[in-house]
């Protein structure tokens, strides 16, 4: 395991240099920004319009509200790594002394679309447990979640699909 975080590390060290050498590949941040805006709007503006999120977050957390957290989450995840992934796509073409484009990073996002998804999945539903865990939780769990929500966020940001 730490072999490969090792290695997502160093991936990522280099995605950063290429990004910094390649100015064409930050479109890619650009797009997971406008992705999130687009993902928040869809979510909040009709809970907002419809005031569904009195209904779903008021009086303590019901089913409903699990599954839209979980679906928002997801969405967010899911848009986050795949534009992480489809930069990273592009880094490894300019690793290997090719000329990337964003076309080409996104082409080999959507080979992995299946697995970036899946992954976008299994990360949300550890936020919302540990975010749920820390509600519930006096200072020292809040602690002990904080550290362990921390290590998840290193991980799996260093982990490309």
């Amino acid at each position: 395991m730490f072999t490969r975080l090792t290695n997502s590390w160093e991936l990522a060290k280099a995605s950063w240099r290429v990004l910094l050498a390649d100015k064409e590949l930050l479109v890619f941040p650009i797009i997971s920004f406008f992705a999130s805006m687009l993902v928040f709007a869809t979510f909040i503006v009709p809970m907002l319009l419809t005031n569904m999120l009195e209904s779903l977050f008021g009086s303590g957390l019901s089913v409903l509200g699990i599954i839209v957290g979980l679906a928002y989450y997801s969405a967010l995840y899911f848009v986050t790594i795949f534009a992480n992934s489809a930069l990273v796509g592009a880094a490894m073409i300019r690793l290997e002394g090719g000329d990337p484009t964003v076309g080409d990073g996104l082409r080999i996002a959507f080979k992995h679309i299946g697995s970036i998804f899946s992954y976008a999945v299994i990360a949300a539903t550890v936020g919302l447990i540990l975010n749920q865990i820390s509600e519930r939780s006096g200072q020292f769990g809040k602690i002990v979640v904080g550290i362990i929500g921390f290590a998840w966020n290193v991980a799996t940001f260093l982990v490309v699909p």
